[in-house]
């Protein structure tokens, strides 16, 4: 029962920290990276992240000229290839391309 309760609450705070993945504010970009830097070291995370399609946002971080945001998408980037399905999603978002391409 405690899991699942821990469970759940990481799962709301992954949500709710998808709303500010949308903002234009630098610096809230790069809390709520480093936030989802190690809450994707949990499977159910990066799960959530690629169907919920923040994932989508989190490579377009990668065309940003802004070394600080690189740095902490990146991090999620590396948590994320644990999993063979992101690395999959990674290549189809050209995350690759973009990310040498900088």
């Amino acid at each position: 029962m405690i899991l699942c309760v821990s469970r759940l609450r990481t799962q709301l705070n992954v949500a709710a920290l998808c709303s500010l993945l949308n903002t234009s504010n630098k610096d809230c970009l790069v809390e709520a990276t480093r936030v989802y830097g190690n809450l994707t070291r949990s499977k159910d995370t990066r799960d959530f992240l690629v169907e919920s399609g923040a994932w989508n946002q989190l490579l377009k971080f990668l065309d940003w000229d802004d070394e600080e945001l690189l740095c902490t998408t990146v991090g999620i980037l590396v948590n994320m290839m644990a999993d063979w399905d992101k690395r999959v999603a990674l290549k189809e978002g050209r995350g690759i391309e973009r990310y040498f391409n900088l």
